[in-house]
């Protein structure tokens, strides 16, 4: 009988010591932390990928993209809006802003034309931001731009 007591009470206590377990396991303010440590995580996980930018050459000014992004966030109008009057596939444009692609030379004048800017400053940006992608890992590209700068351009 002493036996079955003992056994009575451990058995008592491991089913004690369990439901603490599962109490301090799943404590409101355990829980409310947990949950924002994993809802920030996700948050910075998906900006990262989403404005990945190659290692390199680092832009002194607004890259294309962000310009692009800046005047269209500007004006309120979606992406698909722009797209349509830049004669371009909505993803395409999506990934200009991104910084992943280069438009067209006739998709920055219709870019131009449809947020009211210079032609000649959408085509400088568009060229800056095609030197920037094409060139980016490659140690010559600050040397090449500062001879850019030293000489007069055949205009």
């Amino acid at each position: 009988m002493a036996d079955s007591a003992k056994e009575n009470s451990l058995g008592q206590r491991e089913a004690d010591g369990l439901q603490m377990s599962q109490q301090s396991r799943y404590h409101p303010a355990k829980l409310v932390k947990l949950f924002c440590c994993i809802v920030s995580s996700q948050v910075v996980s998906s900006l990262t990928m989403a404005r990945r930018k190659k290692a390199g050459y680092a832009a002194a000014t607004q890259n294309l993209g962000e310009w692009l992004r800046q005047m269209r966030d500007e004006k309120g109008v979606p992406l698909r809006i722009v797209a349509a009057a830049a004669d371009m596939d909505q993803a395409h444009l999506s990934k200009i802003e991104l910084g992943h692609r280069v438009p067209t030379e006739k998709q920055s004048a219709a870019l131009a034309r449809y947020f009211s800017v210079d032609s000649h400053d959408m085509e400088a940006r568009r060229i800056a931001e095609k030197f920037r992608q094409d060139f980016a890992d490659n140690p010559a590209a600050g040397m090449a731009v500062q001879m850019l700068n030293e000489g007069p351009l055949n205009e």
